[in-house]
């Protein structure tokens, strides 16, 4: 077996007296008392001076486990971002969904034009090619800035794409409803306008999008026999983890209580029905 790494007990015996010989060097020795003799003032030093290391010493480590604590809430808060030259400018803040706002008015040349702006203003920009390269694993066939002297490749920010398709189900609620109406589908059969429901989801999507900010990347790729670029959708999300969600809602669920509702007696007798929180106005902001 090896030796141990660590002295001898006896070895740490003489160092122990080593120091205190060193320490009793500058006091009087006197040789006619067979114990030496520690003067009170040496004593009082020496308490008072243990009495300070032991405050350094608790000092010290407050401090390190403070620090420790810090780094490790730094690192938990640090956000999980995707690879994308958006992520230098994402900052969070604290901001309330709206439930009506301009976006909400029916079809028109001004609520058109507003909901164009917000999809195409920046909506393209450049990637170097070594950007490009982490993003799509197809570089040959990516869509770049034509003539552009550094080849750079163009893309879009998940989020422009969002708001799009968001946009495109705008336009979607503008059309027959007799289908749904046919075959009682619940959407269509409440008393309230099918219309109505819906543009409140569109209005909540658009403010989910936006709050959210998803700086992920869209590159894009030429194809065979297709005259127009088309997007490459495998850049990967910052996302929430949805099996934790289902864990929690799994522990919290209380959907078997709830088969019927009782409203309570005169709870808002007089008070106008406002089901979705739209204002009779919907042009309010």
């Amino acid at each position: 077996m090896d030796a141990s790494p660590y002295f001898d007990k006896p070895d740490l015996d003489r160092d122990e007296k080593m120091e205190e010989e060193s320490l009793l060097k500058g006091f009087p020795d006197d040789k006619s008392d067979s114990k030496r003799s520690i003067p009170k003032v040496y004593k009082r030093w020496q308490k008072t001076w243990s009495a300070v290391n032991l405050v350094l010493t608790a000092t010290n480590l407050v401090f390190f486990l403070f620090l420790m604590l810090a780094r490790h809430n730094n690192e938990e808060a640090k956000p999980l971002l995707p690879p994308s030259p958006a992520t230098s400018v994402v900052e969070k803040e604290l901001r309330p969904f709206t439930l009506t706002s301009p976006y909400t008015r029916p079809p028109g040349p001004e609520v058109d034009q507003m909901w164009h702006d917000l999809v195409n203003s920046g909506a393209m920009f450049t990637l170097s090619p070594e950007e490009f390269a982490v993003l799509n694993d197809n570089p040959k066939t990516g869509v770049k800035l034509t003539h552009d002297p550094e080849g750079r490749y163009v893309g879009t920010l998940a989020a422009t794409h969002q708001i799009h398709c968001v946009n495109s189900l705008r336009k979607g609620l503008w059309f027959n409803y007799k289908h749904y109406m046919d075959v009682h589908d619940e959407l269509f059969s409440d008393n309230n306008s099918p219309a109505e429901h819906l543009i409140h989801c569109v209005e909540m999507l658009r403010n989910a999008v936006m709050c959210s900010g998803d700086v992920s990347v869209i590159t894009y790729n030429w194809k065979p026999g297709h005259e127009a670029p088309k997007a490459n959708f495998k850049s990967v999300h910052s996302c929430q983890k949805w099996d934790k969600l289902e864990e929690w809602r799994t522990m919290h669920n209380v959907t078997g209580q709830l088969q019927t509702l009782e409203r309570p007696v005169g709870l808002l007798d007089g008070e106008p029905e406002n089901v979705f929180g739209l204002a009779p106005d919907s042009t309010a902001n």
